[in-house]
């Protein structure tokens, strides 16, 4: 678990800051604080020329600094960032918290929104930023003029937070931390739903009886400070509210509920609105759900999130009476959201001498994650143990194909890498992916602290891999070099000696000889677990099923409609994740979608007792009826992209790029063909990203971040290569080989050894595939008698397997090569 950080030793220890624009706001944000450093009299400076006041402490797992603003705005927020930013450098993220106005309906979810509802920004537009021109207020929206987006992190969090499970955690934990704080702040209670009262736009908040005796009313400049109750504010005027209603009707005799949790973009500026007329014009052009004058000033000088509380309706009969309530609202609303802030621990110094930069390249990184807060809590409890502990952790995650195994570790290291000294992610799929990822990170590792024999074959391939990997193992097995973890994924080949798989191997040889450092491993393969703590990952619960489903399929629906087809989906991310992306992609409605299902999973079963296979043997089959429907819809789009994912099914999964057609297609007897197959996505790089835009709509691959390759789900190409590869495996099997044997590069080339480690896995695969067929009769696939007629007439192939030798020779597959 992570412990209460200690007492910061400077200033710049500081990460988070707040900002609060008024007494009230501050001092309720104080009332949050579990610990405050400057209470013991030793305070933290800042620098000359800065005139803030400051109050550091520290809110659950992390040290905060307080900033207290002389006044409103955003002119005065600016300067407040500014003296901050000088005086503590190392604030990575700031929460400006306070009262806000809101519209009554969030423009996009259209739920009602009331007063003492917490508000968190998604985006923050000054909308008082423009020109005045004789026909009107002009803002100005270019990029070099607006405020920026929020940052990836800050995304990356409002992302999972928005999802509906996430959203009503969040809304309990404010509830809960709401309740501690008004026990400490009486003065913060709840001014009963009665006192909500919201009027028509266009209702002004005048004297609407004797009006010569109010000046204010008189001007019809100027609001009114009186109270509603007052000047005779007409309750015929009032907005009925159905939150009110349902409450009154849940709760009879209740005077409130706990506060919903919104997200939205904030309108800032200098200016208080006080118009409904003009909040409600303004909030529907720049798609608003609230007002506030602080949050466009710090923008720009941190990464910045705003929370606030709706304490008016931004129109004129504002009233104080709710800025207590709304105040405490959305502290309690910052410390809920501070829990779901990751802490990124400073590495020690003893991680800086075995410091391995972190690099997301070459990881299979996801576009939607949703959170799995237990199983991510028990990786954070195994593999992020107390520092002085000096055993090696091994944790195994066990499970079905496509259950989220890969996506869990995936994000465990996007969240934690920094507290590691080192990551290595390695494909376990094969021992020669294996060796081949684990010897790259050898130009990682600094300087003098491997040899350069090691650091030469990472850049060229020239030496020998296995002392390369030997070397990197024993440099991860020094006795101070402990804060490394090493993720060893799809590591599902079974060593069984009475039924040899070429592609099986002892995972336990690549454990390095010490007893420090952690290792995960995700595996289908249960006898796994005891190599170390192990979990099994299970289906997902309907909650998070649907979540899932949200993420890929965008447009309104209700849980009643989609309750049948996640029944069927059985709780599979990766089966809902293909429903979902088709759903969006066809505009198909779910009902016809899981008629389609049930008549695909007949075909399925039915193909599998064919081959009397039992069903309880496959429980991923889900996964294989969403990819037939997606896969038929594809083939009527666009044959030659379902033919790419054939093709793709006899290389390997990973690391599918343009450049492996190029040599391929330059011989024009090669180019034909690849033509009637393929059409124009072999010879021309915009058809090929155009077919893989298509196939990730669909949910079908992932793109990398930092590389030009994709990749497919190992169930999803397992199930390519038997339900449609099988079929064609003679033509496309030899179509493959001489693929990848064009591919490989002369010794001349420039990037020729890296090149070649690239195309080792696709050989290794694609030989496997052929080497099959050996004990297969030659037979007419029904592909096209012009292939078999091809081979027979040319020494294309031929020469392609002379290039493969050649390349299996180079890695010192000696083996390989003959065959």
């Amino acid at each position: 678990m992570t412990q209460a950080p200690s007492r910061p030793y400077d200033r710049h220890v500081f990460k988070i800051a707040i900002i609060c624009a008024l007494p009230l706001e501050a001092g309720m944000v104080e009332s949050v604080f579990d610990k405050f450093w400057n209470d013991d009299g030793r305070g933290y400076g800042k620098v000359a020329g800065d005139q803030n006041a400051y109050t550091e402490g520290m809110i659950g797992d992390h040290n905060v600094v307080l900033a207290h603003m002389p006044g409103m705005g955003s002119n005065s927020a600016a300067t407040v960032a500014a003296g901050l930013r000088s005086s503590f450098r190392g604030i990575e993220i700031a929460f400006v918290v306070g009262i806000c106005g809101v519209v009554p309906t969030h423009i996009q979810t259209k739920q009602e929104i009331v007063l003492g509802d917490c508000i968190i920004s998604t985006a923050v537009v000054q909308y008082d930023f423009g020109r005045q021109y004789p026909h009107g207020f002009v803002k100005k929206d270019s990029v070099q003029d607006s405020l920026g987006r929020a940052s990836t992190e800050i995304r990356s969090l409002i992302s999972m937070l928005t999802t509906p499970r996430n959203q009503k955690r969040l809304a309990e934990r404010l509830a809960q931390h709401l309740e501690t704080l008004q026990r400490k702040r009486p003065e913060a209670s709840h001014p009963g739903w009665r006192r909500d009262r919201l009027f028509q736009p266009s209702y002004i908040h005048q004297h609407h009886q004797d009006v010569n005796t109010c000046d204010a009313c008189l001007k019809e400049v100027e609001i009114c400070s009186q109270d509603c109750g007052s000047i005779g504010c007409e309750d015929d005027q009032l907005v009925k509210r159905k939150r009110f209603q349902d409450l009154q009707a849940s709760l009879p005799g209740t005077g409130y509920s706990s506060p919903n949790v919104h997200f939205g973009r904030f309108g800032s500026a200098n200016t208080v609105m006080k118009s409904g007329l003009d909040r409600d014009r303004i909030a529907e052009k720049d798609e608003l759900i609230a007002f506030e004058m602080e949050g466009s000033g710090v923008w720009d000088s941190f990464p910045t999130i705003v929370v606030k509380s709706a304490c008016d309706y931004a129109d004129s009969h504002k009233s104080k009476e709710w800025q207590p309530y709304a105040a405490a609202t959305a502290a309690a609303g910052l410390k809920a959201l501070l829990e779901k802030w990751e802490v990124i621990d400073e590495p020690s110094e003893q991680n800086h001498t075995y410091h391995v930069p972190f690099n997301i390249q070459g990881i299979p990184v996801t576009r939607k994650f949703i959170d799995r807060p237990t199983e991510m809590q028990i990786l954070q409890d195994i593999l992020l143990p107390e520092s002085s502990t000096a055993r090696r952790n091994v944790f195994v995650l066990h499970g079905l194909g496509g259950i989220g195994k890969t996506q869990l570790a995936i994000e465990f290291i996007r969240r934690h890498h920094a507290k590691f000294s080192a990551v290595f992610w390695l494909d376990g799929s094969s021992e020669d992916n294996l060796k081949q990822k684990l010897a790259r990170y050898a130009s990682k590792i600094p300087a003098n602290q491997i040899s350069e024999a090691s650091k030469t074959y990472a850049h060229n391939g020239q030496g020998d891999v296995d002392a390369v990997v030997n070397e990197i193992l024993s440099w991860l097995a020094q006795a101070n070099n402990k804060r490394w973890l090493m993720v060893l994924d799809n590591v599902d080949r079974e060593l069984d000696t009475s039924k040899p798989d070429p592609l099986a191997y002892d995972v336990e040889r690549y454990f390095p000889g010490s007893d420090h450092g952690a290792i995960l491993i995700t595996t289908r393969l249960v006898r796994m677990e005891q190599l170390g703590e192990s979990q099994e990952v299970k289906r997902v619960d309907s909650d998070t099923a649907q979540d899932i489903l949200r993420s890929w399929y965008k447009k309104p629906y209700n849980d009643d409609e989609s309750k049948p087809l996640l029944e069927h989906l059985d709780g599979l991310p990766l089966a809902i994740a293909q429903a979902g992306a088709y759903l969006q992609e066809s505009g198909m409605n779910m009902k016809t979608y899981l008629r389609f299902y049930e008549e695909m999973q007949k075909e399925i079963d039915e193909l599998l007792r064919g081959l009397h296979v039992p069903l309880r043997d496959y429980p991923d089959r889900s996964v294989w009826t969403t990819w037939n429907i997606s896969y038929s819809s594809i083939l009527a789009e666009d044959e030659h992209v379902a033919h790419l994912l054939i093709l793709w099914s006899f290389l390997d999964r990973n690391d599918f790029w343009y450049g492996i057609f190029e040599e391929a297609v330059s011989v024009s007897s090669i180019s034909e063909v690849f033509s009637k197959w393929l059409g124009s996505i072999a010879s021309q790089k915009s058809s090929f990203a155009d077919a893989m835009r298509l196939l990730r709509r669909y949910s079908l691959i992932e793109g990398s971040e930092q590389t030009d390759g994709y990749s497919m789900h190992a169930v999803v190409h397992r199930w390519v290569y038997s339900y449609q590869g099988l079929k064609r495996r003679t033509d496309l099997g030899m179509l493959a080989l001489t693929l990848v044997g064009y591919a490989v590069p002369m010794s001349m080339e420039r990037d020729y050894a890296r090149l070649q480690q690239r195309l080792l896995p696709h050989a290794q695969t694609c030989a496997t595939r052929v080497l099959d067929l050996q004990a297969v009769a030659m037979q007419n696939s029904g592909f096209d008698n012009h292939f078999t007629d091809w081979v027979s007439r040319q020494g294309n192939v031929l020469d392609a397997i002379h290039m493969l030798g050649l390349l299996y020779s180079d890695q010192g597959k000696l083996e390989e090569a003959e065959k």
